[in-house]
């Protein structure tokens, strides 16, 4: 393998690690969703996301349809959040 099919390798498994996540923050966050919507929790934050402020619209559309609602927690230099799920007050 070249240089060129080296780095072209490389750009796909980062891809492929970017999407692993996301997906993974979206079913974190559904569980917290369910998680509060159930009654078994008063609040939950999910920090630490890589993908807060892109997963953030369906998210409060989901956490709406559930009787909760999502708070973004935005970070310093407002580039990404943390999510919060509350109750609907």
């Amino acid at each position: 393998m070249g240089h060129a099919e080296d780095m072209r390798a490389t750009i796909r498994r980062g891809r492929a690690a970017a999407r692993d996540t996301l997906e993974h923050e979206r079913c974190l966050i559904q569980a917290a969703i369910a998680l509060l919507a159930s009654g078994d929790a008063a609040r939950v934050t999910m920090t630490g996301m890589r993908f807060g402020e892109r997963i953030l619209p369906t998210a409060e559309i989901s956490a709406r349809k559930k009787g909760v609602v999502i708070r973004p927690l935005w970070r310093p230099g407002g580039t990404r959040c943390d999510l919060a799920v509350e109750p609907r007050v």
